[in-house]
């Protein structure tokens, strides 16, 4: 007894096993759509997702010529009843529930009076997920960068744009400027043991990581570019690329990747989060504010071949065949190319060049009032669109009203008189 009654669980459970696993199964193809069983409810298989059918619809488009006679007779015999038809010829039917869908869709297939027909399904509104919380860092100084936030909204919006991101190291970004100051405690490495400063990977290490006459006077990477492991100088054909003659070039770095909330200093735009952010790569063209366009191009494909994906060019030059092949090049190598609109003065200012050539993003300033920094700029095909802090262009305009503030040479910190320099970045 007891064992028929052990043969008797087992071949109940057998059954409702293989119930579940053929209604799991259950599927077929029609007029080119998949449908499966799911649940005792048929779903239409699309783009990898299930949609659910509307059991008690189907839409059809009668063929051509076809007796009216024919198609009320049709429609009282299966019990359907027509609820709207369109201009386009479409008809959508409300049909009973009368057993299995997939016969009776399969009955408006096959009848000689349809051209179309086919089941509806329910879609989903697609919406995205909610903006995530805005990011307020605790690097001192940021109560000054007043660019960053500021109650009137004149302002890049960066904490809420730090929700989403902070700055990858996997991004490297060229500042082609006089130096940057690597050795800088919210640039390079400092006590916090992490630097935001491009290397080159395929270069030895120096000797001392401060000083870059202790390479190993060898062309590790074969790139023509000896000891470049901190990028390379083209004003002097050298590898010292850290700030010698200016601050120009560690104000802009500081903007872009100024370490962020690594209660230090300034807070980058893309700094990281208390860890590493975007790298930032050291291309020299100048002396001071001297720039000279013999080299620019040299530059530009340096910083494309050495893996930069946005390139920083805050000055202005005049135009070149050379210059322009080198810009054409980084743009068909997938890099973003941000040059200053200029500095000039007037209620309507030409954008100055290189920000002025087609595959390039010019930008041009804006006061902390919104006030444009030295008129609108315009190019052939009108104003330009795109505008960032600048500072002030006064003469000597209030520290903390008009002026910028960031990473100055020999880890200090400051303000600096304004210009579209400061904005492209």
């Amino acid at each position: 007894m007891k064992t028929n009654l052990r043969f008797i669980c087992f071949l109940a459970i057998a059954f409702l096993f293989f119930r579940i696993v053929t209604t799991a199964q259950e599927s077929v193809v029609l007029n080119g759509r998949s449908f499966v069983k799911v649940d005792s409810a048929w779903h239409i298989e699309y783009l990898g997702e299930r949609f659910k059918v509307d059991e008690t619809s189907i839409t059809v488009k009668w063929k051509h010529g076809v007796d009216s006679a024919d198609i009320d007779a049709f429609l009282t015999k299966l019990g359907a009843v027509v609820v709207r038809s369109n201009i386009l010829g479409y008809v959508d039917l409300r049909i009973p529930r009368r057993g299995d869908f997939i016969p009776m869709l399969t009955r408006f297939i096959t009848s000689d009076l349809v051209e179309i027909a086919e089941a509806n399904s329910f879609g989903r509104l697609l919406t995205g997920p909610p903006p995530p919380a805005p990011q307020f860092p605790n690097d001192p100084y940021q109560t000054d960068q007043w660019y960053l936030n500021q109650t009137n909204d004149v302002d890049i919006d960066v904490n809420e744009a730090w929700g989403y991101t902070t700055g990858s190291p996997s991004v490297v970004v060229a500042v082609l400027d006089n130096g940057v100051d690597w050795r800088h405690e919210d640039i390079g490495r400092g006590s916090d043991n992490y630097q935001n400063v491009w290397l080159n990977p395929g270069e030895d290490a120096w000797s001392d990581p401060n000083d870059p006459t202790t390479g190993n006077h060898i062309d590790d990477d074969g790139n023509e570019y000896v000891d470049d492991w901190k990028g390379w100088n083209f004003y002097t054909g050298t590898n010292s690329t850290d700030a010698q003659s200016g601050d120009h070039g560690t104000f802009i770095a500081g903007i872009i990747a100024g370490k962020l909330n690594n209660n230090k200093g300034i807070a980058g735009i893309a700094g990281g989060w208390n860890g590493p952010g975007v790298r930032i790569m050291s291309v020299v063209i100048s002396s001071g504010f001297l720039v000279s366009s013999e080299y620019q191009d040299d530059a530009i494909l340096y910083a494309v071949n050495r893996g930069a994906r946005v390139i920083n060019m805050s000055f202005w030059v005049t135009p070149g065949a050379a210059l322009n092949a080198a810009l054409d090049y980084a743009y068909d190598n997938g890099c973003v190319l941000f040059a200053c609109a200029g500095n000039a003065s007037g209620e309507v200012c030409e954008v100055w060049y290189p920000a002025n050539y087609p595959k390039v993003i010019a930008v041009s300033g804006m006061e902390k009032d919104v006030t444009p920094f030295s008129g609108l700029h315009y190019t052939p095909s009108g104003v330009l669109s795109i505008s960032a802090p600048a500072g002030s262009n006064l003469a000597n305009p209030p520290d903390s009203i008009k002026k910028i503030f960031s990473t100055k040479p020999r880890n200090t910190y400051g303000y600096i008189l304004g210009g579209t320099s400061l904005a492209a970045p």
